[in-house]
């Protein structure tokens, strides 16, 4: 590729401009980034311009996980594309991900009853209040289907094939909300999550698309236009210890993901402390801190997608800078999940992307400690001998009779909770609730067992057992238990976007030739919801289909 030093321009004063273009831009009109946006003359210096660009092409896609659609949508309709990614493998966390992806008004979803309006409506509901518009739902709805053929035309070429199948194991979890199914055609998937991923990948240069590995974007090259919105030029990089620069004349789309592994970060947003990732190290919000330079409208910065996992283990993982595990094994029966108290304080099998959300609770005692952490899952050895031979291992870790090592045995409760720290007599009262629960099939407490999705994980372990609430009772010694703590598979807060896949300036107008998906950006799942199986990705694919599609459509070059 031609490399080219960039011709340096008229220099302005920062501040006075940064000033007025947020006095004067608040409440733009959104749909203005929708329209032609070829450059507006620039009037302001070039932050972090390089000395020379080492490469030069239409489009940078930063990620080549869900970013990777857009590379290869912009490559095979003729741009000069480059995907940048941060490992020194390509997939991003899509490629250990489930293999699929949640798509609204597919063609499978539309021959089970699936109409726009139904779809309206539960997105809608897993938006909650975060103020993801219409506008962005319905082209998440009417570009499923879409995405769906453009790739599959695409993956019929690669030297393995793959196409689009419906997943066929899972409704959508939010199965009592109006709009959903329970019949699995929401959820689309490939073959396999490695014959997908190596799918991808391949496609990237198939198309004509340039992917380099161990290659991480650091920092975004940008100016002001003439309304004082900052407009991306290309990105810097580090490249197996050097520096380099890519200039892309049309756009950047950034599928980065979010910062599931800065700490800090975490610490500053998130709503609970949640200090393990079942994601890639590489996720450390390295460009969303960049794309704050550029004064972006963020969203959903308090939310992730969290779950939770075994705490001795994640410690391992983590100083290993490996991906957290998460726990399923939650959704069977003869376990409850407890704080320090004793307390159940949640049905242990909602959605997965819910278990996060009761770790917020704070004791407005002093000195305001959380409710709920530390917490321990407990359970008896029934439910130890009921496991054996699952096909997906419950446990996490090299086991001892079944159990972890780092797991809490006693012979009693009382024991137990002494063990753990647990309030003896809080466990005791707790259990004997929780087994006449059991007796009489209800949970009133916390409705478990009442819910769709309870009673479809509880069948994981076995898909002849029969739809029905998964209670069981705890009183089979040994006892057990095993502290768990807040896990996420990636954070959803990031800059706003518009129908278009563009980024949003605070002013509400489009940052100039910048386009995110997937974690980087704030729509989440939408919003702070999980629709079904492939909910983070599903999401995440459309977008970067939409953003390769709009730049084609109305992006110039900048020179």
């Amino acid at each position: 590729m031609e490399k080219n030093k960039t011709k340096g321009i008229t220099r302005r004063d920062f501040i006075k401009g940064a000033a007025a273009g947020a006095a004067g831009l608040v409440g733009a009109n959104l749909l203005s980034g929708c329209q032609n946006t070829a450059s507006v003359p620039a009037s302001a210096k070039i932050f972090n311009e390089p000395e020379k660009w080492d490469y030069e092409c239409d489009v940078v896609v930063i990620g080549s996980g869900t970013a990777s659609y857009a590379a290869i949508r912009a490559a095979n309709e003729g741009l000069e594309t480059i995907c940048v990614e941060a490992s020194a493998f390509g997939g991003g966390a899509t490629g250990f991900s489930g293999g699929g992806g949640w798509f609204p008004m597919n063609k499978w979803s539309v021959e089970a009853g699936d109409t726009k309006e139904k779809m309206m409506s539960y997105l809608r509901n897993c938006c909650r209040e975060i103020p993801i518009t219409d506008a962005q739902l319905e082209a998440y709805i009417d570009n499923s289907q879409p995405t769906i053929d453009y790739y599959d035309e695409i993956f019929a070429r690669c030297s393995e094939p793959v196409h689009s199948q419906v997943s066929g194991l899972f409704g959508d979890y939010q199965a009592e909300w109006e709009g959903s199914v329970t019949n699995a055609s929401h959820s689309v998937s490939y073959g396999g999550v490695t014959k997908w991923k190596n799918a991808y990948l391949e496609a990237i240069e198939l198309c004509g698309g340039k992917l380099l590995t161990s290659t991480k974007a650091t920092k975004y090259v940008w100016r002001y236009d003439a309304n004082d919105v900052p407009e991306v030029l290309g990105i810097l990089c580090e490249q197996e210890g050097r520096p380099i620069a890519i200039k892309a004349r049309k756009a950047v789309v950034c599928g980065a993901g979010g910062f599931d592994w800065n700490d800090e970060m975490k610490n500053s947003f998130l709503a609970v402390e949640t200090p393990y990732a079942c994601s890639l190290s590489s996720n450390d919000g390295t460009m969303l801190k960049a794309t704050m330079e550029l004064a972006p409208k963020l969203m959903n910065m308090s939310e992730c997608f969290g779950q939770w996992t075994y705490k001795a283990k994640a410690e391992e993982q983590k100083a290993m800078n490996s991906p957290a595990n998460i726990v399923f094994g939650h959704y069977f029966p003869r376990q409850i999940v407890v704080n320090q108290k004793g307390r159940r304080f949640c049905d242990e099998s909602a959605s997965y992307d819910a278990l996060w959300l009761p770790f917020a609770a704070f004791d407005t005692f002093a000195p305001y400690g959380k409710t709920n952490l530390p917490a321990f899952e407990i359970f008896d050895q029934k439910f130890v001998d009921e496991i054996k031979g699952f096909s997906v291992d419950y446990f996490i870790g090299d086991l001892v009779d079944g159990v972890p090592s780092y797991a809490i045995k006693a012979d009693s409760l009382e024991e137990l909770a002494q063990k753990a720290g647990i309030d003896p007599e809080g466990l005791k009262a707790e259990v004997a609730r929780w087994n006449q629960y059991c007796a009489e099939g209800k949970d009133p407490d916390f409705h478990r067992g009442e819910q769709y999705i309870d009673q479809m994980f509880n069948r994981m372990r076995d898909m002849s057992l029969l739809m029905e609430p998964n209670l069981g009772p705890i009183d089979a010694a040994p006892y057990y238990a095993l502290e768990i703590a807040p896990n996420m598979l990636g954070t959803v807060g990031g800059p706003a976007m518009n129908e278009a896949s563009q980024c949003l300036h605070i002013s509400e107008r489009p940052i100039g030739r910048l386009y995110g998906c997937g974690n980087f950006t704030g729509f989440g799942g939408p919003g702070r919801g999980y629709a079904g199986a492939g909910g983070t990705i599903g999401p995440a694919l459309v977008m970067a289909y939409i953003a390769a599609g709009h730049i084609l459509q109305n992006q110039k070059d900048w020179e």
